[in-house]
């Protein structure tokens, strides 16, 4: 954004230099990341006449001139064409350096000297034409600088703004940042003119059909207007912030736009069907031609401005071809508007057309400012094209909005910045801004102005006034050693559940909470099942992005699927998330955390030094066991019952913590595995961290170390394949006394000469008492119980 400062100046009073006014800005939020002085390279450029014009002796495409500068008269070989004697025209002086970096020498050209040189636009960098030589209104002042003349001796201030700062895309949304810096008065631009003729409304009519994206639309008509070249002073204006100079019409739009913020669009009264403008939205795929010569596409999500049986203009972006303003108009309409900044930035975005009307409405142009904007413009055009105003304005505002009254207290003030301002200063800080403020016992209500869409809450407002006040005046102090927050228990136990699984060598990774919806099909899981009632979303990215996952499996498994696809196929990942379970009835889903993770490949990352194997079930199984430890919770007990389809039957298990599903683990069935083109055998598992947090937590007890020794004996069973080593560690524990320590399983073997569809399962078992030390006598009676039991409650045969 653009800011003259000779423009500014218009608004407010300030002594500050323009690097003063830069940091002052910056300090107050607005970035100033550029100053520029437009005239400060045409010192050495006057204005001068042409005595005459000469053709090159030795050149057939130059000319030899006569120049008169007023205070002398020079000979200059000039190039361009469009000269002849009497021109006024823009002389760069021996000694000139030109916006363009060009020195100015005295020279010799095909033999004649030329003492300067005569410019065109470009070289002057007042437009982009460099045709020929840059002719001046007879009128011009010989002699003058041509800076002074053309209002170039300016500064221009390059800021950069966020997108919630759309009040200070104007002149006098900066002045009210500058007036506030200065502590000075806020002056407006005095509006002043006649109106004349028949009412407005005998001329023209405006409807809405679409007040919800076109709140209020006012116009006025302007007749008998001529269309000419605007004044200098109005170009220099509008080049100096970057805007090229059209015509006085049009221009006076660009002008006020730049001004006051509010954009304004100017229409050939007489082309506009039954002198009529309708809002609504347009048909689908209606064609409209823009005033860029683009025809385009529109559905019933943009709004257009019709006038009695076509689109004349884009609502907010851009108007038609159809009824621009040219040398030929005579009659205006002018329009100004308020359109919804969410229907003007979705239509601007998505047809590509981006103009200074749609970047000012996207950010929330002021609806009670329009009428100002309206009746400047009015002014301005009267004065520089002529033309009658019709008496009155057309103005349809359905549905006035009240402004928005916010609650400040001063106590709360001094709270949050950790200052000490007083009341009274607060009070002037926000009367400053142009807010109305009334008394409330201790606090303020503060009425919050239209132009000022980014201020909502309490704390918005003690933003501004942290700005005004000065971020450099809060005090700033060094933090105590005093505990700011406590961790809660579940971030805590999050935190030490991730150490550990990236303890066991996973890496953690973190997938979309978008996922499409075929990946969940690839699960295989009944209709009915929980995991395929997912949530939809409105208004997805992408078809691939339209549900809320209801599990961490599908991201994995896509995972580690892509680095199956890179080559990678050592798979140890972990996801620790939220899924998402519909509710019904209109309620938001449930947000349960999950712990998710997969292994695949060989047991050790690099295993080329050692033979650790492939990862199997156990692997998962000593990470879930060390999980639950980690928590103090009771130790999970495992079943194959309940698991899920798209684990392999009789390679899983639920994981069970008193008696309640908590999670489950396993390898995943084939088909699944086919289903994601994973080549290696995948092992999962899930945890449903809300669950485990429920469960209470095991008591700890402090107990010493034995002085006794232990005594261990091992044992092999032969049991059939579907019992599990949990049902036979259970009975072992039930009928191995009070002395029995610990319970291992140490081998799983199947094949010749274990009969098929038996296994061998082999453990050690350690007796150990505090009293005294065990004798063979007692072990060996409490060994032969286990035995008996075991083989009487599984049928399992002691392998010798």
């Amino acid at each position: 954004m653009k800011i003259s400062l000779n423009w500014l100046r218009d608004f407010v009073d300030f002594e500050l230099s323009a690097e003063e006014l830069a940091h002052g800005l910056t300090m107050l939020g607005l970035e100033v990341e550029g100053i520029e002085y437009p005239g400060r390279d045409l010192d050495k450029v006057v204005v001068g006449r042409l005595l005459s014009v000469e053709p090159h002796p030795d050149a057939d495409r130059l000319s030899y001139c006569a120049v008169d500068t007023g205070a002398e008269k020079l000979d200059i070989v000039c190039g361009a064409k469009n000269i002849s004697v009497g021109d006024m025209v823009p002389v760069a002086l021996v000694g000139a350096k030109l916006p363009n970096g060009l020195k100015i020498k005295q020279s010799k050209i095909r033999g004649l000297v030329s003492n300067g040189m005569l410019c065109s636009a470009k070289e002057l960098e007042l437009d982009e034409d460099a045709d020929g030589i840059y002719l001046l209104p007879g009128a011009a002042p010989l002699g003058a600088k041509l800076s002074e003349y053309l209002h170039l001796e300016d500064v221009v201030l390059d800021i950069g703004l966020t997108p919630n700062r759309g009040d200070c895309l104007s002149i006098l949304g900066i002045a009210r940042e500058v007036a506030a810096l200065c502590r000075t008065t806020l002056k407006m631009p005095e509006i002043d003119f006649s109106e004349g003729g028949q009412e407005v409304g005998a001329s023209a009519r405006v409807e809405i059909e679409a007040p919800e994206l076109c709140p209020r639309y006012a116009a006025r008509v302007i007749k008998g207007v001529t269309i000419r070249e605007s004044p200098l002073w109005l170009r220099a204006r509008l080049r100096a912030v970057g805007l090229r100079p059209i015509n006085n019409v049009v221009d006076v739009t660009n002008y006020v736009l730049w001004e006051l913020g509010h954009p304004l669009h100017a229409f050939d009264y007489d082309q506009l069907a039954g002198h009529k403008i309708v809002v609504k939205r347009a048909r689908d795929q209606e064609k409209f031609t823009t005033l860029d010569g683009v025809e385009r596409e529109l559905d019933p999500d943009d709004l257009v401005i019709c006038d009695g049986e076509k689109a004349v203009a884009l609502a907010g972006v851009m108007g038609g071809e159809n009824s621009e303003v040219s040398e030929k108009t005579a009659n205006i309409l002018l329009e100004s508007a308020f359109f919804k900044p969410q229907s003007v930035h979705r239509t601007s975005k998505k047809l590509g057309l981006e103009s200074e009307a749609s970047h000012r409405f996207a950010r929330g142009a002021d609806i009670e400012g329009l009428i100002i904007a309206l009746e400047r413009a009015a002014q301005l055009i009267s004065q520089l094209a002529g033309g009658e105003i019709a008496r009155g304005r057309l103005d349809v505002y359905p549905g006035k909005s009240e402004p928005l009254i916010v609650t400040l207290r001063p106590t709360r003030v001094n709270k949050i910045l950790g200052a000490a301002i007083e009341k009274s200063a607060i009070e002037g800080f926000l009367r400053q801004l142009s807010f109305r403020i009334e008394p409330d016992g201790d606090n303020f209500r503060v009425r919050i102005p239209a132009h000022r869409h980014d201020l909502t809450r309490e704390i918005d407002l003690i933003e501004e006034i942290a700005r005004l006040y000065g971020y450099d005046n809060i005090p700033s102090e060094l933090m105590g050693n005093q505990v700011l927050t406590n961790e809660n228990r579940a971030y805590k136990t999050k935190r030490r559940l991730k150490d550990i699984v990236l303890h066991f060598g996973l890496d953690e990774i973190v997938t979309y909470s978008f996922i499409d919806p075929d990946s969940v099909t690839k699960l295989n899981l009944p209709a009915n099942h929980v995991t395929r009632k997912m949530v939809q979303l409105a208004n997805p990215l992408t078809e691939k992005q339209a549900v809320l996952r209801t599990s961490l499996v599908p991201g994995i498994l896509a995972t580690l699927c892509h680095n199956e696809f890179q080559q990678n196929r050592q798979g140890k990942i972990f996801e620790l998330g939220k899924v998402f379970r519909p509710r019904g009835n209109g309620k938001l889903p449930s947000e349960p955390v999950f712990l998710a993770g997969a292994l695949s490949g060989k047991r050790e990352v690099d295993a080329s030094y050692s033979d650790s194997g492939k990862v199997d079930f156990f692997d998962l199984k000593a990470i879930i066991i060390t999980l639950a430890d980690s928590l103090d919770i009771p130790a999970p007990d495992f079943s194959v019952a309940g698991v899920d389809s798209y684990y392999h039957p009789g390679m899983s298990a639920v994981v069970l913590v008193e008696g309640k599903k908590v999670g489950q683990l396993g390898a995943l069935h084939p088909v699944v595995q086919e289903n994601f083109q994973l080549t290696e055998d995948v092992y999962l598992f899930e945890l449903n961290l809300d669950l485990l947090l429920g469960c209470s937590a095991a008591p700890k007890k402090y107990r010493s170390f034995a002085r006794y020794p232990a005594v261990n004996r091992d044992l092999a069973l032969v049991v059939a394949e579907e019992k599990s080593v949990g049902e036979i560690t259970d009975i072992v524990w039930q009928s191995g006394g009070k002395h029995l320590e610990k319970v291992e399983l140490f081998d799983v073997y199947r094949g010749q000469p274990i009969p098929q569809g038996h296994k061998s399962l082999a453990f050690s078992f350690s007796f150990r008492s505090r009293e005294g030390t065990l004798t063979d006598l007692e072990v060996n009676d409490r060994y032969q119980r286990i035995v008996e039991k075991l083989t009487k409650l599984t049928g399992a045969e002691v392998r010798q």
